[in-house]
């Protein structure tokens, strides 16, 4: 009985860290359901996160119209969950600097600069 307990919360805990990889977003074990209930639009829709939360439906603003235009039944169904969206968390990324030293590395070490001289 009790491993068929844990077995069920390790499987909830490793979705958990699954969704927070792919998605983006910080769940807890509390609102593990409702993400569930809610994941087949949110596969489609997290790329959109910022812009459905962050713009009114009614109201997009000229510079947004092409995104909305073209991804136009992605994002009315992320309009469908909004106020759901609001309330999610996103996860921070945090390169420690080590990081970025090194990206910085790599790609100053493909860039070369040419000085040409006509005299």
């Amino acid at each position: 009985m009790n491993e068929s307990i844990r077995k069920h919360k390790d499987n909830i805990s490793n979705q958990i860290r699954y969704y927070k990889r792919k998605y983006g977003y910080e769940i807890e074990v509390k609102d593990y359901k409702e993400f569930k209930k809610h994941l087949n639009i949110i596969k489609k829709v997290f790329n959109f996160h910022n812009f459905i939360c962050d713009v009114n439906q009614f109201k997009i603003p000229y510079h947004c119209v092409e995104l909305y235009a073209k991804n136009y039944n992605i994002i009315n169904l992320g309009f469908t969950i909004k106020s759901y969206l609001q309330k999610l968390k996103k996860v921070k990324n945090n390169i420690n600097s080590n990081q970025k030293n090194n990206i910085n590395q790599k790609n100053n070490i493909n860039q070369k600069n040419y000085v040409l001289d006509f005299n």
